[in-house]
């Protein structure tokens, strides 16, 4: 089960990244080509299927992926190699890297869609920010408390991996339940792309 604690984060991040893409960037992306395309003044409301089936896959796929930056982030700095001031030091270059990026790879290639693509994105950067924070705000209170049981160095990192261990038990009584309500929604993903996926075929057919 401690491997369910540590994919759970990873999994739900990756959903959440394909389920805000699905149901938030992609109508709006859509709304914004088409709106853009009568603009310059002809009209481009259809799409082709194989076109759409082949674009929406790869989109999903990014923005469940671009989603798992915490996860990045984070074990770098439970390395030691990044801390809460370094990270807040890197917060503007992050935004416009964020936003070139952003802009590269959005379909509709405007604005709008453009900062929505980034916006959790930067909401996901300043949540590291204050992990990072929370976990140096305990590693010091641990040291001091400590310090203040006069235990030695060797006693007070043994204390911290019984406090992480028991934090992985505690993740691991909820993560058999997500995981089976993940087997859920995968299946109702599953059971809605099937038809879709077998029109594509009837039609590529015909």
């Amino acid at each position: 089960l401690v491997e369910f604690a540590i994919i759970l984060p990873v999994f739900v991040l990756f959903l959440a990244g394909v389920a805000f893409c699905y149901f938030i960037i992609l109508p709006l992306m859509l709304r914004m080509t088409v709106e853009f395309t009568q603009w310059l003044g002809f009209s481009a409301e259809q799409w082709r299927a194989q076109e759409y089936l082949s674009m929406v896959p790869k989109f999903l796929l990014a923005m469940g992926l671009s989603f798992e930056m915490p996860v990045v982030i984070l074990t770098i700095v439970k390395i030691g190699l990044l801390d809460s001031k370094k990270l807040i030091w890197f917060r503007s270059y992050f935004v416009v890297i964020n936003l070139f990026i952003c802009a590269v790879v959005s379909p509709s290639g405007d604005p709008i869609t453009m900062f929505v693509m980034a916006a959790p994105l930067c909401v996901l950067y300043e949540a590291c920010i204050i992990i990072a924070k929370f976990w140096e705000w305990r590693d010091r209170k641990r040291e001091a408390a400590a310090k203040q049981a006069g235990l030695s160095k060797a006693d007070s990192d043994r204390l911290n991996d019984a406090a992480d261990v028991h934090y992985t038990a505690c993740c691991d009584s909820w993560a058999s339940l997500l995981q089976a309500a993940a087997s859920q929604v995968l299946a109702a993903l599953i059971d809605v792309a099937r038809p879709v996926l077998q029109r594509y075929r009837d039609h590529k057919r015909a």
